[in-house]
């Protein structure tokens, strides 16, 4: 093989680190920002944050006191210092970040005591943010007042466990409800057999033997389960315990767990059986709210339908005809089989029999479904928009979020020691990933605003007049008017979120797939879409819109729209088919 030398040129990109960290920073939310800096904060001790979200909020007790020292709003002897309300060196458009923090301790029984509660829960501190966000507005409005909190939501789990403690029953039948309380699903039905859920105890008392056994002999265990599940099933024997029973050591223990498992003879306790379950499910069954530890749907709605007395229905025979569909034949009644429901009820057409299926229709729905519906289920999730979009005097104007803009700057005093100092290598690498970051945050939150602001420009309409004057939008006209490329546009819109009169809507929201109209122009799939949701909230229940009819409707207005593209945007919009919209 001959060795030579050849000259060829090329065109590449090169990705320097800048430009990288430019493009991360930009395709990132909010959040997602806001923690990348955080990390650069903690790695980089030249970079510094002016808004720092923490500095202006107020640590309470359990009791809503204020702690002494707990912040730097705070003054020693527990009460707000002066300037409470206003950090030192605030800036004038504060990110504020309402922070919070909980403890709650559960301590299993300690073993050998006998207690009615096995966990004591221990309030932890809280932390209020007291309007760091706004603390340095002037607001004309001397009526505009913050809530310190948002007030919590109660569970599904206490409003049961409050019930139970009302009860007047055994500390172990209240613990069989507790532990179906426990397995509740969202939707506040138990979907488990309560056979499944028996084993399930028994299999956990099981795993207490091989440890109960070699703390009586005395030995250690390398197997088994950890020191948190072997409290938690210490605790669960020890309430299982009639109240009179002391367990000071493991025989003891070990003679009441082989009582409840029925290997030993006792006069202390008597064996676990599977009725008690069962009976516990009974008893959850009739707790507030009506249809709670449901099997499904069905049993959900027969167990809020025995809750109503027939007599306080208008109509004896529609409470019938209702059990009997919610309890056999609900399927026919979700997809508005009429002709087979009257047949399966024996009804006729005439009127009286007409009126009995409506009323058992009515009296289906006004049932609820989800007994947990109205109750806390979990931390609501909440969207901080990046822009806010306002109206001025003849147009639409987009503005950043100054809640959501971090202030970061070098610190002043590595950049002295620098400039005094230009042999240290590994802080110049260091103020140079500083002035990296602030500069590409800066440059994000401008190309949001760019974006933004020409996507107001071109859906001027839909703020005026709602969804059916949505416009056709791609990346590419954005990126052809701003001179970016697509790819950069699709970052900025993705995760990002504006506030509108009309609700926050992210920033892909604003753009869609277009359809012909006859006068050869062109209408949005989201100003159909919205078209299509007012032809059926105005059309007849008794004859319902049909698919091949609405694409007619649309066709009259312009707009030329296949029956397959009408069905395709009404399951987008999650309507029923005509069948199911259909009323008596």
């Amino acid at each position: 093989m001959k060795q030579s030398l050849q000259l060829k040129f090329s065109q590449h990109l090169a990705l320097t680190p800048q430009l990288q960290q430019s493009i991360r920073l930009l395709q990132l939310s909010t959040l997602e920002l806001n923690q990348e800096i955080e990390q650069m904060l903690i790695e980089n001790p030249l970079l510094e944050r002016m808004d720092n979200p923490l500095e202006s909020m107020v640590r309470l007790d359990s009791q809503g006191a204020m702690l002494a020292g707990a912040s730097n709003s705070v003054s020693g002897d527990g009460q707000p210092a002066p300037n409470a309300g206003v950090a030192e060196g605030a800036p004038e458009h504060g990110a504020g970040e309402s922070g919070g923090e909980s403890a709650a301790d559960r301590n299993s029984d300690d073993f050998g005591q006998d207690t009615d509660r096995d966990f004591d829960g221990a309030a932890g501190d809280i932390v209020v943010d007291w309007g760091a966000d706004r603390r340095d507005r002037n607001d004309d409005d001397a009526d505009h007042v913050r809530t310190q909190a948002a007030p919590a939501g109660r569970s599904l789990e206490a409003h049961l466990l409050e019930q139970l403690q009302a009860l007047r029953c055994s500390r172990r039948d209240a613990l069989m409800v507790e532990l179906l309380i426990r397995e509740l699903d969202d939707n506040g039905w138990l979907p488990r057999p309560v056979d499944a859920l028996f084993d399930d105890l028994i299999d956990r008392l099981h795993q207490l033997r091989q440890p109960l056994e070699d703390a009586q002999q005395g030995r250690a265990t390398a197997a088994g389960p950890d020191r948190t599940e072997l409290g938690e099933l210490l605790a669960l024997l020890v309430r299982l315990a009639p109240p009179d029973f002391r367990a000071h050591d493991p025989a003891c223990a070990q003679q009441l767990l082989g009582a409840l498992l029925a290997h030993t003879a006792t006069d202390l306790t008597v064996p676990l059986e599977r009725s008690e379950m069962q009976a516990a499910a009974n008893m959850l069954r009739s707790f507030d709210p009506a249809g709670v530890g449901a099997r499904d749907l069905a049993d959900c709605l027969a167990l809020q339908l025995q809750r109503l007395p027939r007599r306080q229905w208008p109509s004896v025979d529609g409470w019938e005809a209702a059990y009997t569909i919610v309890t056999q034949h609900l399927p026919l009644l979700a997809a508005r089989d009429w002709n087979r429901l009257r047949k399966v009820l024996q009804l006729g057409e005439d009127p009286e029999d007409e009126q009995t299926l409506r009323d058992a229709q009515s009296l289906i729905r006004s049932l609820q479904p989800l007994p947990a519906k109205d109750f806390a289920s979990g931390e609501a999730g909440y969207v901080v928009p990046d822009v806010i979009v306002r109206r001025t005097r003849n147009s639409w104007t987009a503005t950043l979020n100054p809640d959501v803009m971090p202030r970061l700057r070098v610190s002043d005093l590595y950049a002295r020691i620098l400039r005094r100092n230009k042999a240290s290598g590994g802080l110049s690498t260091q103020l140079q990933e500083a002035r990296w970051l602030v500069k590409n945050v800066q440059q994000r939150f401008d190309t949001i605003l760019r974006v933004a602001q020409a996507i107001v420009e071109r859906q001027r309409e839909f703020f005026t007049h709602g969804e059916v004057a949505m416009r056709p939008l791609v990346l590419r006209e954005i990126a052809e008017v701003l001179g970016l490329h697509e790819s950069t546009v699709s970052r900025v819109t993705t995760q990002k979120y504006m506030l509108t009169p009309s609700g926050t809507f992210e920033l892909k929201y604003f753009f869609g797939s277009h359809v012909a109209t006859d006068t050869g122009g062109s209408a949005s799939s989201t100003a159909i879409r919205a078209l299509i949701r007012q032809l059926v909230a105005a059309e007849d229940n008794r004859q319902p819109l049909s698919d091949s009819r609405l694409a007619d409707i649309l066709g009259e207005q312009g707009i030329v729209v296949a029956r397959r593209t009408v069905a395709k945007y009404r399951e987008s919009l999650r309507i029923p088919a005509v069948t199911q919209r259909r009323a008596l």
